[in-house]
């Protein structure tokens, strides 16, 4: 059963509860603030099932500065629709390897929690390494077959990766 997913959610709610969980990820274009609290399932749902690439890539910013919430993703996971599945169950697995390729600058930054556990393997599609950057890139070729979409998911990976870095380095100026 797919959850109930409102198809109308005013982005500036999904902005604003991602900035209260201290994910500025996105900028939030509405001039109101809208106060409406989503719980992390829900929160969850909707980056998975946005129809804005900006959104869905939020994920990886909030699973690797919220480890925590990965405890949510097993009973999202089974109420996704089949695309949202698959975009929850790669940006999760590229969060997850991003994490522990960076692990030390996090670290560096205090801006390590705890380990987001292993999830998805068996759906992967192959062994996973002992390097996380060599997962990710196979990672990234195993979005490209399946999604059927020829994008640097490396690349986009990265660039999420990347902006969240850079956040983090400017709050510690």
């Amino acid at each position: 059963m797919e959850q109930n997913i409102p198809e109308t959610m005013n982005n500036s709610i999904i902005v604003n509860n991602l900035n209260q969980l201290g994910i500025e990820f996105l900028l939030n274009n509405e001039n109101e603030l809208d106060k409406e609290i989503l719980n992390p399932e829900t929160l969850i749902a909707l980056l998975a099932s946005s129809k804005e690439s900006r959104f869905r890539l939020a994920l990886i910013p909030l699973f690797i500065q919220q480890p925590n919430l990965a405890s949510k993703v097993p009973v999202v996971y089974q109420n996704l629709a089949p695309t949202a599945k698959i975009t929850l169950q790669f940006y999760y697995c590229a969060a997850m390897f991003l994490q522990q390729k960076y692990k030390d600058r996090l670290i560096s930054l205090s801006t390590y929690e705890s380990t987001l556990p292993i999830m998805f393997e068996n759906q992967l599609d192959f062994e996973l390494g002992i390097d996380p950057d060599e997962n990710l890139r196979r990672l990234s070729q195993n979005q490209q077959l399946i999604s059927g979409r020829l994008i640097n998911w490396y690349g986009t990976y990265e660039h999420a990766m990347k902006r969240l870095l850079i956040h983090w380095e400017r709050k510690l100026e």
